[in-house]
């Protein structure tokens, strides 16, 4: 039988990896996000270095 103490320590573990799952999946998007702004910036710059007009 489980003790009352022994459900709520499973319910904090459970919430406390939720939570770690859904900020590991929050910094993966804003990662890419960012390699995304990184990657577009540079083109921008190598298009202005070669004459060309940039959006």
């Amino acid at each position: 039988m489980f003790g009352f103490l022994d459900i709520i320590a499973y319910s904090i573990m459970i919430l406390f990896h939720l939570v770690l799952l859904m900020l590991t999946v929050f910094f993966s998007f804003v990662a890419a996000q960012t390699l995304r702004d990184l990657r577009q910036a540079r083109s921008e710059a190598e298009k202005k270095e070669q004459g060309g007009y940039a959006k």
